[in-house]
């Protein structure tokens, strides 16, 4: 009952869906930009995440030490595609500290 209603209010809102959808690309495109800087291999997506794959292959390491720093992402693993990162699009805030560490991680385990 209370999806239905936010869905509800949420359709009348049409204004600031479009606004939080056009946040939500901006700073998915962001995110998906500087992995591949990072060497990322981050698959085409419209959803509130991105697949990314790093040839290092380390992203179980990746995983970890994003948590330890309170950071949680997703360490998937796909017969088909291998294993990766699923990154959550957060705030820009979430998005940079994310960048960040990962830079940091890259750098020290390169």
């Amino acid at each position: 009952m209370i999806s239905i209603a936010a869905a509800t209010a949420a359709m009348g809102c049409q204004d600031w869906l479009a606004d939080v959808v056009a946040k939500m690309n901006a700073t998915r495109s962001r995110l998906a930009d500087r992995l591949t800087s990072f060497g990322f291999n981050v698959t085409p997506s419209q959803a509130n995440f991105v697949w990314c794959q790093h040839p290092s292959g380390d992203h179980q390491g990746m995983y970890e030490f994003l948590k330890k720093n309170q950071i949680l992402v997703r360490f998937m693993k796909f017969p088909e595609w291998g294993d990766g990162l699923r990154i959550s699009v957060g705030t820009d805030e979430q998005i940079d500290v994310c960048l960040m560490l990962l830079e940091n991680y890259l750098k020290k385990n390169a």
